[in-house]
């Protein structure tokens, strides 16, 4: 026996290990800086292009700047956590232009200066399909072309999480999206968007080969569903006759229906546990809810599974039977983006999609702002603005886990050094 548990601890043991070794990714390394061709700053849209463990990562250059504002913040992911101390290997349009190490949470600037001329291969600087050919290819007759699928243009949603679905007619290098005139963002086709209330403008850019460059503009809303059209939508428990796969048992009762509110909530008055009869009439099915002598339930009428509840009429009525504990109903809100900042305040609309009638955990629904002229920032703090890392929350999310799995770990160890003493062998750590 003992001897089984000891195999068991330990193939658990080797299973955490390897959850903490392959499972965990690691935080990113961040780059920013300066490309310089042939001692100029790079012209816009320049590629550059990181590679490690076989994958590519890109961004590209504004005013020469890459990785900082005005360009896209750039930064190199550690999936699987294995990155730390692997070399990446840098290149400006396809041009090799240094390695650098690795290192989770690092924050490097690192800038690049590369020489060319016509004829070396690669299309940099003011090279172009007109005055170099010979390294930027021939003229395309057909320019690059985007289409924007989804959100579609002048489209009204109800449900904020919208699918960004984008194509092209050439192969794209550099995707970027900027939403409701905030920063362009990197992404990779297809990804989901979050819309605030109102109306919404995205624009979209491809850069191709060859500094080719296609953007597309939409403009759609996103308002709350109008509850009482029969269609379950977002934010909504129900509607109408519309309960998504919700029944009477989903909320651990084994009989009734459940009913729809004017809110679009869900009422559960008519739910209840058949095996609870009621006083000395168990099984029947007919006559009213209430009545009968000595305030006891009448015939017929079946007790609900917790020994309170709420009725449409909002009446609290107590049950004679076996009383349970009651379910502690957890709040789960969900809310739009923040509006505009207007005079100093911005807002957003909160639901509780499990409708607990609380607010313990609702988050904040206005904040202060500061509206565009107000403590204007001389650019070169608007640089450092831009030089903020993307990594605190995988720092704290990953430290958190770690922790976790350190505690187990540590637990397992007293276990199985306790078996091993009982089984009358000297531990060995």
């Amino acid at each position: 026996m003992i001897g089984k548990i000891s195999f068991l601890v330990s193939v658990i043991f080797v299973a955490l290990l390897s959850s903490v070794t392959f499972a965990i990714p690691g935080i990113p390394h961040q780059f920013y800086g300066k490309i310089y061709i042939n001692n100029k700053l790079a012209p816009n849209n320049t590629v550059l292009t990181a590679s490690i463990d076989g994958d590519n990562y890109s961004t590209i250059t504004k005013n020469g700047l890459y990785g900082q504002k005005p360009a896209p913040i750039f930064y190199i992911p550690d999936p699987d956590g294995n990155r730390n101390g692997k070399t990446i290997q840098f290149f400006v349009n396809g041009k090799p232009a240094g390695n650098y190490t690795f290192e989770n949470a690092g924050y490097t600037e690192l800038n690049f200066s590369l020489d060319t001329f016509c004829g070396d291969g690669y299309c940099l600087g003011e090279e172009n399909c007109s005055n170099c050919p010979a390294d930027c290819g021939e003229c395309p007759a057909e320019p690059l072309e985007i289409t924007i699928h989804s959100p579609e243009n002048n489209k009204t949603y109800h449900n904020p999480n919208i699918p960004l679905i984008v194509s092209s007619n050439k192969p794209v290098i550099v995707w970027m999206y900027s939403l409701n005139s905030e920063d362009f963002v990197i992404f990779t086709p297809n990804i989901t968007i979050v819309a605030r209330e109102g109306v919404n403008n995205l624009t979209v850019i491809g850069v191709g080969l060859y500094d080719e460059i296609d953007s597309e503009t939409v403009t759609f809303s996103f308002e709350l569903p109008p509850c009482g059209n029969g269609i379950k939508e977002w934010g909504e428990e129900c509607d109408g006759n519309d309960f998504g796969n919700l029944t009477c048992q989903s909320y651990g009762y084994d009989s009734g229906t459940l009913k729809c509110s004017d809110k679009c909530t869900i009422i559960t008055s008519g739910c209840y546990n058949s095996g609870w009869g009621s006083k000395g009439n168990s099984g029947s099915s007919g006559g009213g809810s209430s009545g009968g002598g000595g305030g006891d339930f009448g015939i017929g009428y079946v007790t609900p599974k917790n020994d309170s509840y709420k009725t449409n009429e909002g009446e609290n009525i107590s049950s004679t039977s076996q009383k349970e504990e009651k379910t502690i109903c957890q709040e789960n809100w969900s809310c739009t983006e923040w509006s505009e900042c207007i005079e100093g305040i911005q807002s957003r609309k909160c639901i509780d999609l499990n409708n607990c009638g609380t607010t313990i955990h609702k988050p904040p629904t206005v904040r202060k702002c500061e509206t565009k002229g107000e403590n204007e920032k001389t650019e070169e703090d608007k640089n450092e603005y831009g030089k903020q890392l993307p990594t605190g929350r995988f720092l704290a999310t990953h430290l958190v886990q770690i922790s976790i799995f350190g505690t187990i770990l540590a637990i397992l160890a007293v276990i199985f050094i306790i078996y091993r003493k009982k089984s009358g062998k000297k531990p060995v750590i």
